[in-house]
């Protein structure tokens, strides 16, 4: 059963529809999110407020690539993730607590690209159906947070935090022709949260 459900996600992931250089689809995969908290680094507690979180990126995109050596692409991506911290008593007793948070992303990202070739590219079978391509991006990224706090009582607080962003950075996407309808994907990205 495993491994049925694994191929499904690949097939359902390498899927691409074609017509005149436009391609939708869906994607997958894994990321990590940096969280740096520049106003905690000095603390005298030591605590940085830095963090990091993997999480499953869930990804419709569309893209469109001109008959020259450019390449526009936009897509809607989902992820999230669920942090559990306490205290454990460390400070006095009133200080005591447990924080409960779940997070969800939202991206809306827009991309331009230009194509990489070597010489002899298109004289090589099996380069010939590869395609690589490096790009910047930029969007917008909206952020859904519920806190759930525990005091050393018992007594529930709750508090819902939403945001939005501008994302923006580099990004390198490759793609291997399978078939017509039928193609292996890559895309790996760096993006920074602007402030």
């Amino acid at each position: 059963m495993k491994y049925t459900l694994l191929l499904f996600v690949w097939v359902v992931c390498s899927t691409t529809l074609y017509g005149q250089g436009l391609q939708a689809g869906l994607r997958t995969g894994s990321s990590m999110w940096n969280y740096i908290n520049p106003k905690l680094h000095t603390t005298s507690a030591g605590t940085t407020g830095d963090m990091q979180r993997f999480v499953w990126d869930k990804e419709v995109f569309g893209r469109y690539e001109t008959k020259k050596k450019w390449a526009f692409e936009i897509s809607i991506n989902n992820n999230s993730y669920r942090d559990e911290t306490s205290n454990g008593g460390l400070n006095y007793s009133y200080n005591e607590f447990t924080m409960r948070s779940t997070h969800s992303n939202y991206d809306v990202v827009g991309a331009v690209q230009y194509k990489l070739t070597c010489p002899g590219h298109n004289k090589c079978p099996i380069l010939n159906k590869l395609k690589s391509y490096i790009g910047i991006d930029g969007g917008i990224v909206m952020n859904t947070a519920k806190y759930t706090f525990t005091d050393n009582t018992g007594k529930v607080y709750i508090s819902d935090v939403n945001s939005t962003n501008i994302i923006a950075g580099i990004h390198h996407y490759m793609t291997y022709s399978l078939s017509k309808k039928i193609s292996a994907t890559s895309l790996s990205a760096f993006n920074v949260k602007l402030d």
